[in-house]
Parts: C-alpha cells; sequence; structure tokens
C-alpha cells in the first residue's frame, strides 16, 4: 500500500526540474523610449540587418534575447522570432538586428517604428532568416534593403505570392516537432507494500515487473504543453519460502489513462530533458477482484535526437493508483489503498 507522507515529496522535486528547465530556455528584456504604441501584428514586422537601411524609422526602444545554455547560432531563428514578437507588442513594426553580442550568446536588436509601406520580404520567414544568417556564418545573400520604399524590384513571380509562400513555410516549419508520440517500455518496481492477507499481517514489497506506456503530447514550439498517456504494467509476485504462502504464484495487472502537463526544452541541439505530472483513472486486476480507481503519474526524461523527428530516450515513472479498500481489510491508518510504481523506461520519440 502507498505511504501518504511520500506525495509531498513528489510534487517538490516536480517543481525543482520545472524551475531548471525554464531556466534553459532564452529569456526576454526590453526598454523603451517610447510608450503608448499600439501592438502589431508579428508578420508586418520587417526585420533589418546590420548595414541595410532603415529609412525614416523612429527607434522605440532596445530588445535583448539571452539563449542561455544553447548558442545563437543553433537557435537563431527562434531567438529573432522572439524579438519580432517583443517588438511588435510595443508597438513597433520595424526591427535593427544587432549582432554585436553573439559571443556572448545574446541577440541584440533596436524595436522602431514607420509610416512607410511594409515590404514583406524583409518580414519574419524562413527566407529572411536565411538571409541574416548568411551574413553572420556564410555568403552574404542579396535582400531588399529599401525598408521603406515602396517601389518592387523585377521578379518571375508576384512579391504577394512570394510573400504568402514564404510565410505559409515559415508557419510550417513553427508547427514542426509539435507534436510528439512516445512510447516505452521497460522494467519497473512496486515500492509499495504487497499485503498477501486481510490482516496486514504478511506483505513484499520491491517485486520487479514490466510496464509498457503510450504517450502524445502538443507543445506548439514552447516550453510546456498538454497531453495524455496510456501505462500498463504485469508483475508477478516472488513469496518468500517462510510465508508459507499456499497455490499459485499470485500476479497482478495494473493499468492508467489520463491527460497531462509537460515542460521541456533541448538544453543542447541533440540533447533535450522533459517533466510530466498527470491525473487520471486506474484500472487493477488479479485473480481475486477488478477495481477502478484513480491514479497519478510523474516522469522525467532524457532525449537525444538522432535526426530532427527521431529521438530515443529513457524516461524515470513515478505512478501511483488507489483504490477502495475492501471490506474487512485491516490497513494502517497511515497508507492509502493502492500501488506505487518507479520505473525506468527506454523511450522512441517522433516530433511532428
Amino acid at each position: 500500500m502507498i505511504s501518504k507522507n511520500s506525495y509531498m515529496k513528489k510534487y517538490l522535486f516536480l517543481l525543482i526540474v520545472t524551475g531548471a528547465l525554464v531556466g534553459c530556455s532564452p529569456q526576454v528584456t526590453s526598454e523603451l523610449v517610447t510608450e503608448g504604441l499600439s501592438p502589431q501584428p508579428t508578420n508586418k514586422v520587417m526585420i533589418v540587418g546590420e548595414g541595410e537601411s532603415t529609412g525614416d524609422m523612429q527607434t522605440i526602444g532596445q530588445v535583448t534575447v539571452d539563449g542561455k545554455t544553447e548558442s545563437v547560432k543553433s537557435q537563431y531563428g527562434k531567438m529573432l522570432g522572439l524579438a519580432v514578437r517583443e517588438t511588435a507588442q510595443k508597438g513597433g513594426n520595424m526591427l535593427v538586428v544587432d549582432n554585436s553580442a553573439i559571443d556572448k550568446n545574446l541577440l541584440k536588436g533596436t524595436m522602431g517604428h514607420t509610416d512607410g509601406e511594409v515590404i514583406d520580404s524583409l518580414t519574419l520567414s524562413v527566407k529572411r532568416i536565411d538571409e541574416l544568417k548568411a551574413h553572420l556564418w556564410g555568403k552574404p545573400a542579396t535582400v531588399n534593403t529599401a525598408a521603406t520604399k515602396t517601389d518592387k524590384t523585377e521578379t518571375d513571380v508576384p512579391e504577394a505570392a512570394t510573400a504568402e509562400a514564404e510565410s505559409t513555410s515559415w508557419q510550417q516549419e513553427e508547427e514542426s516537432q509539435g507534436i510528439i508520440f512516445k512510447l516505452g517500455f521497460g522494467p519497473m518496481w512496486t515500492t509499495s507494500k504487497l499485503y498477501l492477507s486481510k490482516d496486514a499481517k504478511n506483505y513484499v514489497s520491491d517485486q520487479r515487473g514490466y510496464a509498457i506506456n503510450l504517450s502524445i503530447a502538443y507543445t506548439g514550439k514552447k516550453i510546456y504543453g498538454f497531453g495524455a498517456d496510456f501505462y500498463g504494467s504485469r508483475t508477478e509476485i516472488e513469496i518468500p519460502d517462510n510465508f508459507m504462502y499456499i497455490g499459485n504464484k499470485p500476479d497482478y495487472i495494473m493499468m492508467y489513462l489520463g491527460p497531462s502537463a509537460l515542460i521541456g526544452g533541448n538544453i543542447t541541439p541533440w540533447l533535450r530533458l522533459d517533466a510530466s505530472l498527470g491525473l487520471g483513472l486506474a484500472y487493477y486486476h488479479d485473480d481475486g477482484q477488478n477495481e477502478i480507481g484513480f491514479g497519478s503519474r510523474m516522469t522525467m526524461g532524457m532525449e537525444i535526437m538522432v535526426t530532427k523527428t527521431l529521438g530515443i530516450g529513457i524516461d524515470g515513472v513515478r505512478q501511483r493508483c488507489v483504490f477502495s479498500k475492501p471490506d474487512g481489510f485491516k490497513q494502517p491508518d497511515n497508507e492509502s489503498y493502492g500501488f506505487d510504481h518507479l520505473g525506468a523506461m527506454l523511450t522512441i520519440r517522433l516530433h511532428y
């Protein structure tokens, strides 16, 4: 059965993990010199690189994105997107990128506003990100630097169609890896007491079994998200010879299904950490009874990205399920009738 005193440790540990993961995510700060401007759509913020014209832009403030533990180069698009969003929220429609502090893992920028026409080719898109990255780490790309002019460059495809295609491409890249499928299998141990009689005098613990897990989650490229988990396990109970137990070796099956909240992120481009907490329905079966109850679930995982969409990792799992106490069962007052599992699972994850 489950000791009630260990619940607080479980949630305190999850809070510590959550704080560590949040501390690894990029952080945005800004300072304003002009306030009171109305927020702008993010797809109307033009990004101006170093050496490109700013026209009649009026400066409204400064923005800084701290990449934390991951380099600017490995997450340049994400950090640029955060700077653009901050600029839009402060009422700006121009962001002048400052790369002077990249060696310190900082992406800086000047937020501005212009009354000139917005040039779609300078707004946030996969192509625009590649152009800016090329100036930093590769051969400079040819870009339209007339940030406030209305003249259009000659092209085989109309500018509106090009902008729409770029916007769609960017959205597809943003939506990728927002859905995560995870399949896990591995050993688990019943760390709670398994009583062999209703008088609760004889019990065993630390019984090993095996478990499978199937999870789906949606994060939308954020460090947090929501999902659902299925967990199933089977345990054969080993009974010591001195217990004088008569009958076949007992076993039990336990299942769990429920929603979950999760938090996680990349520590490096190829290493990812995550944690989750869930509440749901539980099912228990042995030779003598079937029970439905409630369960809680906590996981901590580490994943190595093999490709952009495939990862292999390991999860630590804490699974608890509580059921109604049978009539006539004499249980200590400091215990709940249920099962406490601790497991280690090898996982395969697919990111879409």
